[in-house]
C-alpha cells in the first residue's frame, strides 16, 4: 500500500546542543497529542523520525527532539527539511482551515503548462481568488473545485484545468490596453 504523505511544517535551524531543532507548523494541533511519527524526505527516501518532546512557543511553532537526533550537527542536518505526516492521520492531529493559503505554490494548467507562482490568495465570503503573473499581467481567477486536478502540499504545486480563453482574456485584452 503506497503512502500519501502531507506536509505540516518545517524543521528551522538546531535548538541548542543537543539535537533539538526550532520548527513551524502550518496548521494548528487538534489536540495535545503528537502523531507518532514526522517523516522528512531524504535523498533517497521520506524516512519516519519519532518525537520525543516538543515545546511549544504558541500554537504554531518552537522546538522538538526526535529520538535518536542527539547532536546539534545531526539536527543541523534537517533543517529547512518539510515535515510530513501520513494524510490518512491528519484530521486526527490537525485541523484543517477552511482558508488555506497558496501563495508561492506553482500553478500548472492541463493545457498551457506551468504559468507561474501565485502571488496572493484571497478569501471572500464566496470562494478563493488566486492571483498570479503571467507574462508580468496580473491574472485572477477563483480557485474551485472545477478547476482543481490535484494539489500537491509537500511540493507547493497546484495542477489545474482552467477554462478556455481565461489567461487569454486578461493578457491579451490588457496588451491592447497597453498599447493605447
Amino acid at each position: 500500500m503506497e503512502n500519501n504523505f502531507t506536509t505540516v511544517g518545517k524543521i528551522g535551524k538546531p535548538h541548542g546542543t543537543s539535537g533539538a531543532f526550532n520548527f513551524s507548523l502550518h496548521f494548528e494541533m487538534a489536540s495535545d497529542e503528537l502523531p507518532p511519527a514526522f517523516y522528512v524526505n531524504s535523498a533517497k527516501d521520506i524516512l519516519p523520525y519519532f518525537p520525543m518532546e516538543v515545546n511549544f512557543k504558541n500554537d504554531t511553532s518552537g522546538f522538538m527532539f526526535f529520538e535518536g537526533i542527539e547532536t546539534k550537527e545531526q539536527s543541523a542536518a534537517l533543517a529547512n527539511a518539510s515535515l510530513m505526516i501520513k494524510e490518512a492521520d491528519f484530521d486526527k492531529y490537525f485541523i484543517r482551515e477552511e482558508e488555506e493559503n497558496f501563495d508561492g505554490f506553482e500553478v500548472e494548467d492541463k493545457v498551457l503548462g506551468n504559468l507561474g507562482k501565485v502571488i496572493e490568495t484571497t478569501d471572500n465570503t464566496v470562494q478563493t481568488v488566486l492571483s498570479i503573473l503571467v507574462n508580468g499581467k496580473e491574472v485572477m481567477f477563483p480557485l474551485v473545485d472545477a478547476f482543481v486536478i490535484k494539489v500537491d502540499y509537500t511540493n507547493q504545486k497546484l495542477f489545474l484545468n482552467l477554462p478556455e480563453g481565461l489567461i487569454e482574456a486578461y493578457t491579451q485584452h490588457n496588451e491592447e490596453r497597453d498599447e493605447d
